[in-house]
């Protein structure tokens, strides 16, 4: 149970700079260049979920950015969407 919580493993979403192509479709989140240390316009896939292993990660570095409560909602209604699910955060 302990993997299920972060402790080794966490889930992430990929990102593509189409975002012309791409912002408007409803399994994708827009981020425009300055939005939470990004440096160009992108939009995160919610159809592209990876996993990384936390001992991967830059944690001495810290933090791009940390996204707000409306943005993660969004995120998470975009991968209720590919799983065909009414997902709603608690």
């Amino acid at each position: 149970e302990e993997l299920n919580r972060g402790n080794w493993i966490v889930a992430v979403l990929v990102t593509s700079s189409r975002f012309s192509l791409r912002s408007a479709l409803p399994h994708c989140v827009p981020f425009h260049a300055g939005e939470f240390g990004l440096d160009k316009d992108c939009v995160a896939q919610a159809e592209t979920i990876s996993y990384i292993a936390v001992v991967d990660l830059d944690l001495d570095r810290g933090a791009l950015g940390v996204l707000e409560e409306v943005r993660m909602r969004t995120l998470i209604k975009a991968i209720g969407h590919v799983i065909a699910s009414d997902c709603e955060p608690a």
